[in-house]
């Protein structure tokens, strides 16, 4: 809060100077708190002196290290997404791609493989693992719902499922990595009420 507050000053003076106008720069600002992306349709280094003065001019130090200039076509992180232009077969155009980072799915990754660890947790029963990993795959697909993030979503899904059959198999001696015959998909959302995210569609147990 207090860094919108104070960064609204950016906001303002970055309008007031004309640098959104196609005549001048044509460079639009979308701004989170302090993570600022600067969009402009023009080869200008004079734009980010533009930006730098003003934040210098507020008070503020620009973190260089984290200061990227990329092509569109070349792809951009911001904000837990990856951006990218690529070519559409549906549309026959070019198109901007929007999908979870790499570092985001990692993190998720990490997290669901934490809370199914089949030694550390072996004492604990299933449904104890569901209350921990509902509110994690819940969270991140609301996250990224509006995203190209359906495949992303299947794949966590997918992973999440043989991850808590996996547990279940060591907790019974059973070999093998097939999936376990007793434990379906269906029984997992069903009986133990874990979500299903499926392509980004929250489906829940019936009461």
């Amino acid at each position: 809060l207090l860094s919108n507050l104070y960064l609204h000053q950016f906001d303002e003076e970055w309008h007031r100077r004309g640098n959104h106008y196609r005549w001048r720069y044509d460079a639009k600002v979308t701004r989170y708190a302090d993570d600022i992306l600067i969009q402009t349709s023009k080869k200008n280094t004079q734009i980010w002196k533009e930006a730098k003065d003003i934040l210098t001019g507020i008070g503020l130090e620009v973190n260089e290290e984290k200061t990227q200039f990329v092509h569109a076509r070349d792809g951009f992180d911001y904000l837990g997404f990856h951006f990218d232009r690529g070519y559409s077969k549906r549309s026959r155009k070019e198109v901007t791609y929007i999908v979870p980072t790499h570092k985001s799915r990692k993190r998720v990754w990490q997290k669901v493989r934490c809370y199914t660890n089949k030694r550390k947790y072996h004492n604990l029963p299933i449904e104890w693992m569901v209350t921990k990993l509902n509110p994690v795959l819940l969270g991140w697909t609301q996250y990224y719902r509006h995203a190209n993030s359906s495949r992303v979503f299947q794949m966590l899904q997918s992973y999440t499922n043989k991850r808590i059959q996996k547990a279940l198999r060591y907790r019974r001696k059973e070999k093998g990595v097939g999936r376990y015959r007793e434990l379906p998909n269906r029984i997992l959302y069903q009986r133990y009420g874990l979500v299903c995210i499926g392509m980004g569609l929250i489906k829940y147990r019936s009461s």
